[in-house]
């Protein structure tokens, strides 16, 4: 998906980032870099972030409510409830953004807290890897709203559709 994104856009329309996070055992900058070889000939910029500063940055600074907004309107019957609910009660500093993509515009700007972005799509439950084209499930601009059952390449291709609708390539 980002190889797609990276062949369809110049460097000049879209700059891709990609910051590997150790999540789950196996997640360590050795695996970063073998599964990051995938991109080394697009314009993919690559990072590892041992501590995850990063994504506890995001969970601090743009997404601090939404696990609590997510559940406040998830009913309780809902398969991902309870997983959601247990995410919650973890402290803040054990519960960076992962497995997000984020969309900014070219003029954002960055300081001391991290900027809102105009669109992003986070994984919260995956299917496993022959799942088929469904591969899991994903908030969308709405921490408040449904999730969906989706795929990454949707998630960006969605996205990307949408906020280049009113901007064509040159």
């Amino acid at each position: 998906m980002l190889r797609e994104v990276a062949e369809k856009y110049s460097p000049h329309q879209v700059a891709v980032y990609v910051v590997w996070l150790p999540m789950v055992p196996g997640d360590d900058e050795r695996a970063a870099s073998s599964t990051g070889r995938m991109y080394a000939r697009q314009q993919v910029r690559q990072y590892y972030d041992g501590e995850r500063i990063v994504g506890l940055s995001y969970h601090r600074d743009v997404f601090p409510t939404c696990l609590k907004d997510a559940i406040s309107v998830m009913p309780k019957d809902h398969p991902l409830h309870a997983q959601l609910s247990e995410w919650a009660e973890t402290s803040p500093a054990e519960v960076p953004l992962w497995d997000a993509v984020l969309f900014y515009p070219p003029d954002v700007e960055w300081s001391d807290r991290t900027p809102q972005p105009v669109a992003w799509s986070k994984q919260v439950a995956f299917f496993g890897p022959d799942s088929g084209e469904i591969t899991g499930t994903f908030f969308r601009n709405d921490c408040k709203g449904s999730p969906i059952d989706s795929d990454w390449r949707s998630e960006v291709h969605d996205a990307m559709t949408e906020l280049t609708a009113a901007k064509p390539n040159p």
